[in-house]
């Protein structure tokens, strides 16, 4: 018996497949990437729990599984692309989750938002912008009347007064529409 060999577009069309998914994944992580960071700022939660990163780690776990243990009971090279998307996919939701959640939450809200006044505690300065760590004696929808401001402008601020314009969030999450120095 003797075997033929595979027609010479067999092979490149696969080759050609892989690396058009892999190109669109890596285009997709970048433009998440590019997302995530400008979004960092507008969308910020009031409160920054580590239940954020378990969520998005949760949600992850369960496409990554979802996606793989079908595959399981079977031995093949499919099998193993199979892993290699389901990773890639969940690694995408476990990276980019968090700042999805955010996202959704502020995008898809339409409740009414609450204005909070704070004092400027301290200020942070790093290239591209800085952090307000706000005090608001028992005005701040916090446990602690405690809170930070992530892309606030630099400088010498401590002791000013902001007002916090906070909403309830689509998720339940309220998170801060906007602020403004005094």
């Amino acid at each position: 018996m003797t075997t033929q060999p595979l027609p010479s577009d067999a092979q490149p069309q696969q080759s050609n497949r892989v690396s058009w998914l892999f190109a669109a994944y890596i285009t997709v992580f970048l433009v998440l990437i590019l997302v995530s960071g400008a979004t960092r700022a507008t969308v910020q939660p009031v409160t920054k729990t580590d239940s954020d990163y378990v969520i998005s780690f949760g949600i992850a776990l369960a496409v990554f599984l979802a996606l793989y243990v079908p595959s399981l009971g079977k031995l093949s090279a499919a099998r193993g692309r199979r892993l290699g998307t389901a990773f890639g996919i969940a690694y995408m939701i476990a990276f980019f989750g968090r700042s999805a959640f955010f996202v959704f939450n502020a995008g898809l809200d339409h409740g009414v938002s609450r204005n909070y006044a704070a004092v400027i505690e301290r200020v942070g300065c790093v290239k591209g912008g800085g952090t307000w760590w706000l005090v608001g004696a028992p005005s701040l929808p916090t446990a602690s009347n405690r809170m930070s401001i992530v892309g606030a402008d630099c400088g010498r601020f401590e002791g000013d007064t902001v007002i916090v314009e906070v909403r309830p969030g689509f998720l339940g999450r309220p998170w801060v529409a906007g602020y403004t120095r005094h």
